[in-house]
């Protein structure tokens, strides 16, 4: 058996339709994991469920979703029940950034990703982990981020919002101890994906950036382990590294390493 496959058949992926969701989904259908598949771009979807269907035979479900609306988890869950399944593994991965001024930034988009990297997680993690301590089984994980360790100026929000996934995962895996349901939050830092555009940085970050594939193959190699990982031995370095430095220090250096260009 696959080692993934103790914790069940099926694994739900928000933000599925590119970046680490994508990566996530195409790992888990090589496991012999099947599928739910969430994100907003219907035709993304599609096209990622067929071509994971045909290549690892497994069954791929897709529900096109707009997931900073308040009753997203809602309608996510009636859809999963009414299609009959049981969720094992739940990858909480949709997520962006923003990078600004913060009083310049939009609000509406700054509250939207509060909805999508807190409200969201807590609310399908809350409807799914009941059956999965029911069956003795499962999986849940988070994605946080390097920025979500420390106070990071002129990116606010998503500092913010990546330490909440953080502390929430580390207090879950302490709750669920002993009952077969193991959790983890991991922390990239900068990954080639498309956040780089969502968030309009051009900000150099000092540290190479780690490719989708890394962050997944990090997560399942310390899931079951422990509570949290950074993906990465450089970014554990400059995070650990950061972490002595008196706070105040950290965050003037922060702020002069991501002021708006």
């Amino acid at each position: 058996m696959n080692s993934l496959q103790r914790y069940g058949t099926t694994a739900l992926v928000t933000g599925a339709s590119s970046g680490i969701g994508m990566s996530y989904a195409r790992a888990l259908a090589k496991a012999g994991i099947n599928l739910v598949l969430i994100a907003r771009r219907e035709s993304l979807l599609n096209a990622l469920a067929t071509e994971l269907s045909r290549e690892y035979g497994i069954q791929a479900h897709t529900i096109a979703q707009d997931l900073t609306d308040a009753d997203a988890a809602d309608k996510v869950y009636e859809n999963v029940r009414q299609a009959g399944l049981e969720i094992d593994i739940l990858v909480n991965n949709a997520g962006f950034g923003s990078h600004g001024v913060f009083e310049e930034l939009d609000l509406e988009r700054e509250l939207d990703m509060i909805n999508l990297s807190c409200r969201l997680p807590v609310a399908l993690t809350h409807k799914f982990i009941g059956g999965m301590k029911q069956r003795n089984r499962g999986a849940v994980i988070f994605l946080s981020s390097v920025a979500g360790t420390m106070p990071v100026p002129y990116m606010s929000t998503y500092s913010a919002t990546k330490a909440f996934p953080l502390f929430f995962a580390q207090s879950l895996y302490g709750e669920l101890a002993d009952t077969g349901v193991d959790v983890i939050a991991v922390a990239p830092g900068d990954t080639s994906t498309e956040f780089r555009d969502t968030a309009d940085l051009d900000n150099k970050f000092p540290i190479p950036a780690r490719s989708p594939e890394d962050v997944v193959a990090t997560t399942f190699q310390a899931l079951g382990k422990k509570p949290s990982v950074i993906d990465g031995g450089a970014n554990k370095f400059s995070a650990f590294m950061m972490a002595l430095m008196p706070k105040k220090a950290l965050i003037k250096n922060n702020a002069r390493m991501w002021k708006v260009r």
